[in-house]
C-alpha cells in the first residue's frame, strides 16, 4: 500500500527525491487504479474541477512511444480508459521527474515541467539482474526481480530477504547503497543484521547455499549482528577479510581513509589480510583491529567501543578524537562538504556527545574547545584557524 501522505505531498509538489523515487518503483508494480483512486478522492474532497483532457492529451502524445508498453497491460486488465489516461499521464510525470499540476489551478496553456532531481542521493538496491531499485525509509514493499520472483521485503528502514527457495544452486547478488546522510538495516536469509553507515554499500547474495561459506563485500561502514551457524561469515573490504561464526562487530572501510578499523562487541572474530590464509589474531571483545592499508600492516589495540557503534543509535559520539577525523564524521552525517584548511586545529583532541543537534550546533559546541572558524558559502562550509 502506498500512503496518501506521500501522494499529497507529490501533488503539492514538496516531495522529496527519496519519495519520487519511491513513486516511480511504485508505479512499476502495476497497481494505477489504486493510484488513480485515491487522487480522485482527494480531488473529489477537494472539490476540484477535473483536469483537462487537452492537458491529459498534449503530454501523452509527447510522451505515447514511452508509455504504450504501460497503457497496453492496462487496457488488457479490464480498467476503464478513464484509469488508462490518467495513470498514463502520472506514469509519464513519475518516469521523468515531472511536476503534475495542483488540481485546482490547472491551466492547459501553462503547464510547469520540474526536471527530475540527482538520484545519488537515494538509498538504492541492485538486483541480481541489474535493475536498480529506489527505497523510501518510511515505505512497506516488496522487492521484485525481473522475473517476476519476490526477492525480499522493505519494513521501513529494513530490508528482509526471506524468500528463500530450495531449489537454488548458484548465488545471485544484491547490492544496497546508503548515500551521505542517512543509515540503513538489512536482514540477510540466515538472519543475520547489519545496519550500513552513510555513504557505503554492501553486495550479499539474495540467499546463501546450504554448507558453504557465507561470505559479503563491504564498502565504507557496517555494524554486523551474525548468526551463528555451522558456515563462518566471511566480510570482506579492499584490503583484508574478517571471519566469524556468530558474533556482533562493527567494520569501517571507507576508499578515502588510510586505515580500516573493525571493533569486536561480542564473541571473537579473526582479521586476515586480503588474500591470505595467515591469521592475524583473534580479537576478543572491546580490542580493535587497526589495518594502515600505506604498510599493509595490522595492529592491535583495547578500546571503549562505544565510541565506534554509536552511530548505529544516530548518536555521535567522540571521545578525545582528532579534529580532522570529526570532521570527516559530520561530512557523512550530514551529507555536507567541509572544506578544512591546514590548521593547528586539526589535531586538537575533542570528546563530546550529540543526538539531535545539528551541524551548525555542533560545531559552534565543539569551537568551545577548538579555536577555529567557519562559514557557509555555495553550500559548502569552509573552516579556517
Amino acid at each position: 500500500m502506498i500512503s496518501r501522505e506521500i501522494i499529497d505531498r507529490f501533488l503539492k509538489g514538496e516531495y522529496s527525491q527519496e519519495e519520487l523515487e519511491f513513486l516511480k518503483n511504485y508505479f512499476e508494480k502495476d497497481e494505477v487504479e489504486e493510484l488513480y483512486e485515491m487522487l480522485r478522492n482527494d480531488w473529489t474532497q477537494a472539490e476540484a474541477k477535473p483536469v483537462p483532457n487537452e492537458v491529459i492529451h498534449q503530454h501523452w502524445r509527447k510522451l505515447k512511444a514511452e508509455i504504450t508498453p504501460i497503457n497496453q497491460n492496462k487496457s488488457k486488465s479490464g480498467l476503464s480508459q478513464k484509469v488508462i489516461t490518467y495513470g498514463a499521464l502520472i506514469a509519464a510525470s513519475l518516469l521523468f521527474g515531472f511536476f503534475l499540476f495542483k488540481p485546482e489551478t490547472v491551466d492547459s496553456k501553462k503547464v510547469i515541467f520540474k526536471t527530475s532531481l540527482n538520484t545519488s542521493n537515494s538509498i538504492n538496491i541492485k538486483l541480481a539482474d541489474g535493475k536498480i531499485k529506489y527505497i523510501l525509509p518510511s515505505g512497506t514493499r516488496t522487492i521484485v526481480a525481473s522475473n517476476g520472483l519476490a526477492v525480499a521485503q522493505q519494513k521501513e528502514n529494513k530490508l528482509v530477504y526471506s524468500f528463500n527457495r530450495s531449489d537454488l544452486t548458484e548465488l545471485r547478488y544484491n547490492t544496497l547503497t546508503v548515500p551521505l546522510g542517512k543509515t540503513f538495516k538489512v536482514v540477510l536469509s540466515d538472519q543475520s543484521e547489519i545496519i550500513l553507515n552513510a555513504g557505503s554499500s554492501l553486495r550479499y547474495p539474495v540467499q546463501f547455499l546450504p554448507n558453504k561459506s557465507r561470505e559479503v563485500y563491504l564498502t565504507g561502514e557496517g555494524y554486523f549482528s551474525i548468526q551463528k551457524a555451522k558456515t563462518s561469515f566471511v566480510v570482506h573490504t579492499t584490503d583484508i577479510s574478517t571471519t566469524v561464526f556468530g558474533t556482533k562487530f562493527n567494520i569501517s572501510s571507507y576508499p578515502s581513509e588510510s586505515t580500516t578499523k573493525v571493533v569486536l562487541e561480542e564473541g571473537s572474530i579473526s582479521v586476515n589480510r586480503l588474500n591470505t590464509k595467515k591469521l592475524i589474531r583473534k580479537l576478543v571483545p572491546n580490542e580493535m583491529a587497526t589495518y594502515n592499508k600505506a604498510s599493509k600492516e595490522i595492529h592491535i589495540s583495547n578500546v571503549d567501543i562505544s565510541s565506534y557503534i554509536s552511530w548505529i543509535d544516530g548518536v555521535l559520539l567522540f571521545k578525545n578524537e582528532n579534529f580532522s577525523e570529526i570532521i570527516k564524521k559530520l561530512e557523512r552525517h550530514f551529507d555536507r562538504e567541509i572544506i578544512l584548511t591546514k590548521s593547528s586545529a586539526n589535531q586538537a583532541k575533542f570528546t563530546g556527545r550529540f543526538e539531535v543537534e545539528n551541524l551548525e550546533e555542533i560545531l559552534k559546541t565543539i569551537q568551545k574547545i577548538v579555536k577555529f572558524n567557519f562559514e557557509e558559502i555555495d553550500n559548502k562550509i569552509y573552516i579556517t584557524p
